[in-house]
């Protein structure tokens, strides 16, 4: 029954109502790579600050380097003032995310496969990052979108 309830849970069957970055954790729980009392103390996200518990990667802006983030990642997309996106890597350049971002689901770039919906879905990441980075057109590249990602350790220990 569990099995069932995760499956669904993480292929978008049952909607999870709950923000990106807590539906990941979510996520990680069902999967028994952390432990209830890991989600009561690290399982929401305080501000815009990076988790410390993971060993994140520089910041890219590069389609290729999204591409090639292997299965079991959590991937952290930056986009200035619009805000952050979390999602888990799944293999083969793709990802699965809850919560997706509107402006992105609507302006996807339709050469990056299918577009993700508001609730849980998987999606590109490279595709994501493009679109994003399609939308914020700010010519300094500094703000220019951007990713970061870090493999999923089991934490169940703590």
């Amino acid at each position: 029954m569990a099995e069932l309830c995760y499956r669904e849970a993480v292929t978008g069957k049952n909607k999870i109502d709950t923000a990106c970055y807590e539906s990941v954790n979510i996520w990680m729980y069902l999967a028994d790579v952390t432990s209830l009392k890991w989600i009561k103390e690290n399982g929401a996200q305080s501000g815009h600050a990076l988790p410390t518990f993971w060993n994140w990667s520089q910041p890219t802006t590069s389609l290729d380097t999204a591409k090639n983030i292997p299965a079991g990642h959590i991937v952290r997309f930056i986009r200035g003032i619009a805000g952050l996106h979390y999602t888990a890597s799944i293999g083969n350049g793709q990802c699965i995310g809850n919560h997706n971002s509107s402006d992105v689901c609507k302006e996807w770039l339709r050469e990056h496969d299918t577009a993700p919906i508001g609730y849980t879905s998987d999606f590109s990441i490279a595709g994501y990052l493009a679109t994003m980075q399609d939308l914020n057109k700010d010519p300094n590249p500094k703000s220019k979108s951007s990713l970061r990602s870090a493999p999923i350790i089991p934490t169940a220990a703590f």
